[in-house]
């Protein structure tokens, strides 16, 4: 660890303040290395491949499609046809008034009731079609639940996988204006020591040290959660160290303008979104229970039972209305922040970050000759590295966008 060899003036000055950046400039670095493991280099589709299989929450949405998708022969094969409604979702309170008491008198009008209501078991058989493709209707809702789970879960993986491959990219930046600032501080001291430049000039380039010092610390910080919940979503172990890697050097020149256009994409989506097919297989089953009811309840129950049928009908299709409307606006939403994204790399790439690093060499070489104050390149420097990180963070913006965007669709983008 190097030590700066500080002026006499300086170090006779009480300051509490001058102490604390001398505290941070001097042992944080070697704090940050004993934080930070080796990290192992991840593919994209390896934690995919991972989450498919390991992914708690979607291994329980497995477990619960499976559950209903058993229910299929299970309803069709009971004895019982009211415990068979009851596999269906049907209405309690209406079976319990189609059921007979276990304890009432042969004759009573309670049983003469449920007689009237169920019309024997001949028609119940005759119906097992209706109730199969019901179930299978109820099944086919919750494997739409699974399937739409999983293209959350790939997004939510894609977004953390490219935000933590550019915060890598940050990180490194961040540490080489550091670096920087470290050989830049040694010459303001040499130049303070011999009367060329005032104690305030020194003062500036400390402070603005110990600030990057604290914005290094923040993005470690950041790349950590990053990492955590990435193993957690492919169902690894949490604090494993995690690397990734892309093939290439992902920059500007490398993204393309989306070709899909929104009417493409929401289309897409009407046709082929999971839950979309799922609102669609709860509406069928609410179509086959409104043919069924009159064939099995009498007037009295009748009336009932078809209203809490269009009534679930009604809700059904508001709610997919509703979905379909806020998968489109997100749809609109993420394709123009995809564009904005896209300009935004292609600006800092082509000329903000170019002409920066040019105005800095410039202002470094005027510095050394005394043709300049310290402020300038000190500045410069500060800009050069917001610059970067926001071309990075563009660049991540960019590729989170086209997850959400293939999420929302349903449609392959990348």
């Amino acid at each position: 660890m190097k030590f700066f060899k500080l002026p006499d003036l300086l170090i006779r000055a009480s300051s509490i303040h001058l102490a604390v950046v001398i505290v941070c400039m001097t042992f944080v670095p070697n704090s940050f290395a004993a934080l930070v493991p080796v990290q192992q280099s991840e593919t994209l589709e390896s934690l995919i491949e991972d989450a498919r299989s390991k992914n708690l929450e979607l291994m329980t949405a497995e477990f619960e499609a499976k559950r209903y998708s058993s229910r299929i022969d299970l309803a069709v094969n009971l004895d019982d046809s009211l415990l068979a409604y009851y596999y269906l979702g049907f209405p309690a309170r209406i079976l319990r008034e189609a059921t007979p008491s276990a304890t009432a008198p042969e004759g009573t009008p309670e049983t003469r009731t449920a007689k009237n209501t169920i019309r024997g078991r001949a028609r119940f058989e005759r119906s097992a079609f209706m109730i199969k493709e019901m179930t299978k209707n109820n099944a086919a809702w919750y494997q739409a639940l699974r399937d739409d789970l999983y293209l959350q879960i790939v997004r939510q993986i894609r977004e953390d996988y490219y935000q933590l491959y550019f915060q890598d990219r940050i990180i490194a930046t961040t540490e080489k204006t550091l670096s920087t600032l470290n050989k830049l501080l040694d010459i303001s001291e040499e130049r303070y020591a011999v009367g060329d430049l005032t104690q305030k000039d020194v003062f500036q380039v400390q402070a603005e040290k110990s600030l990057i010092l604290i914005q290094l610390l923040e993005l470690r910080q950041e790349r950590v959660a990053l990492a955590t919940n990435l193993n957690y979503l492919a169902g690894r172990d949490t604090t494993a160290p995690l690397s990734p890697t892309l093939g290439i050097d992902l920059s500007h020149t490398e993204l393309k303008k989306i070709s899909r256009t929104i009417p493409e994409l929401t289309a897409y989506m009407a046709l082929n979104r999971p839950l979309v097919k799922g609102y669609r297989s709860l509406a069928k089953t609410f179509d086959i229970m409104q043919l069924m009811i009159p064939m099995y309840f009498n007037r009295i129950l009748r009336r009932d039972g078809l209203l809490e049928v269009e009534s679930g009908m009604r809700a059904i299709k508001t709610e997919l209305a509703d979905f379909k409307s806020k998968v489109t606006a997100e749809l609109v939403t993420e394709h123009s922040q995809l564009l904005k994204y896209l300009e935004q790399a292609r600006l800092y790439g082509n000329a903000l970050l170019p002409q920066i690093r040019q105005v800095l060499a410039a202002n470094q070489a005027d510095f050394l000759v005394g043709q300049t104050d310290l402020r300038t390149p000190l500045q410069t420097l500060i800009t050069l590295n917001e610059y970067q990180i926001d071309y990075y963070q563009a660049l991540a913006n960019h590729q989170k966008s086209l997850a959400k965007l293939e999420a929302a669709s349903a449609m392959s983008l990348f």
